[in-house]
């Protein structure tokens, strides 16, 4: 009896000790499940059931541990404390716990998807990156709201009604305050909208110092990684107020080069000339359908120059420069098959003699 007596004065202390000791096996049952179900996720063609049991490892786990916490305390403060409002802070704790559990599964299953789909080859995406990024920002935002508004009135008591009334009240005092940031969200907004550049694109400006690949268009800020790889955070709104470039949407790149001959080959211009054109029209680098052609240019100082000119059918910089490789090899073999040379500044001296 005595010890029955001796268990129940106790009680409180078993039950927060059984709260401690179900946590731990239960986030123990968690991980080892979370490592089978992953491994059996990856066998499929589909990623979805990957991304949502690596979305909802952490959440759970918080989810499990804080409740097996407040539980435990639960019991402790039962027995040493009597609070009236006690119960509606214990309902409060677990409503805000739910909701935050649903906030992060929720925006990482987002970010899985997203991470995942940056992933694929293009041709296997449905949409592009820009799209799908607009798309997760667009989602995370709306399901924060409403989490928000499903926690102000059980957790703080206000009515969504009134918060509705304030908001449109205090809307317009928002908007003065937030001037340049509603700027940059409406600026991101007009990015999604015109498409003047996706993510991965190479753009530059030229009325401003900016140059480099699109890494990411959040709603307020871009960021573009130059070519020395600093990364840059560009405000949206100024997008809408500077010329942008994209040289990725290129559809060819254009070769043009002023070549010089040598004024004692002044008689083998004309064949150098023609030989030249003709290379140009059958060379598998050069889109022959655009404007192409080689032909005399001018009398400079030191050469007689002509102009080449043509587009390369590939646009990336390596293979543009293979182009440009291999036509200026084959106008240097051309100028030597006919027996002249490049020119290089010259100048010709004629000295008078005094019998003169």
């Amino acid at each position: 009896m005595d010890i029955l007596s001796l268990v129940l004065s106790f009680k409180w202390l078993f039950s927060s000790a059984a709260c401690v000791l179900l946590t731990t096996i239960i986030l123990f049952i968690e991980k080892k499940t979370y490592k089978y179900l992953l491994n059996k996720a990856e066998t499929t063609t589909v990623f979805w059931d990957d991304c949502l049991i690596k979305a909802l490892y952490s959440p759970l786990k918080m989810l499990i541990t804080v409740f097996g916490f407040i539980y435990a305390v639960h019991f402790i403060i039962q027995e040493f404390i009597i609070l009236e409002a006690y119960s509606g802070l214990f309902d409060v704790i677990k409503i805000l716990t739910v909701n935050v559990f649903l906030l992060w599964f929720l925006i990482r299953f987002i970010g899985e998807i997203e991470s995942t789909l940056f992933k694929l080859p293009k041709k296997k995406r449905r949409f592009d990156k820009t799209t799908i990024r607009a798309i997760s920002q667009i989602s995370s935002i709306l399901i924060t709201i409403l989490i928000v508004l499903n926690v102000i009135k059980p957790v703080f008591g206000v009515p969504i009604s009134a918060l509705l009334a304030f908001g449109g009240i205090g809307g317009i005092a928002v908007a003065l305050a937030c001037q340049d940031l509603l700027s940059n969200i409406f600026g991101g907004f007009f990015i999604y909208l015109d498409r003047p550049f996706d993510i991965g694109d190479w753009i530059s400006s030229p009325e401003r110092d900016i140059e480099g690949v699109v890494e990411q268009i959040g709603m307020r800020l871009t960021k573009i990684r130059t070519f020395d790889k600093t990364l840059r955070y560009i405000p949206n709104s100024v997008f809408s107020k500077i010329i942008v470039d994209n040289p990725s949407r290129m559809s060819h790149r254009r070769i043009k080069m002023s070549i010089g001959v040598r004024y004692d080959d002044a008689a083998k211009i004309e064949k150098i000339i023609r030989d030249v054109d003709a290379m140009l029209h059958k060379n598998d680098f050069l889109d022959s359908t655009m404007l192409t052609y080689a032909r005399f240019l001018q009398f400079s100082a030191s050469s007689i120059d002509f102009e080449v000119y043509a587009f390369t059918k590939e646009t990336k910089r390596a293979d543009y420069l293979s182009a440009k490789q291999n036509v200026s090899i084959k106008i240097i073999a051309i100028v030597e098959k006919h027996g002249a040379e490049m020119a290089f500044p010259t100048r010709t001296l004629h000295v008078v003699s005094d019998d003169a």
